[in-house]
Formats: structure tokens, sequence, C-alpha cells
């Protein structure tokens, strides 16, 4: 028998919020074990945690690897 590891497709929640000046909203992505955020398509240094809390409007990306 053969067994083939499937990981959860990664996925990134977070309460629908605005951001108000000097406030933020975290994000989670359920992704392991090699995880990495982005900002608008570009790598946020030292985001490489399963939650990342945000303080700006943008578009976040996670990407996880195996």
């Amino acid at each position: 028998m053969t067994v083939v590891y499937q990981p959860a497709v990664p996925a990134i929640t977070s309460p629908t919020a605005e951001i108000c000046t000097g406030g933020t909203v975290t994000l989670t992505t359920n992704g392991s074990p090699a995880i990495q955020w982005y900002k608008n398509n570009v790598l946020i240094s030292g985001a490489t945690a399963t939650t990342y809390v945000v303080t700006q409007g943008a578009d976040y990306t996670v990407i996880t690897k195996n």
C-alpha cells in the first residue's frame, strides 16, 4: 500500500473589517509547515507564522511549502 500525503490547501481567514488609523486585523492561515506572507505580491520579511497582524489595507497572500 502507498500512502500519499495531501496537505490542506492553504486559506486565509480573518474577520471582515476595515482598518482604521491605528487599528489592526489579524490574518490566519491553516497552511504549514513553511509559511511566507506577501503584501501586494512583495515578500514580507520575517512574516513566517500562521498569523500576521495587518496595519494597512492591501492585497495579502500566503504561500506554504511542505
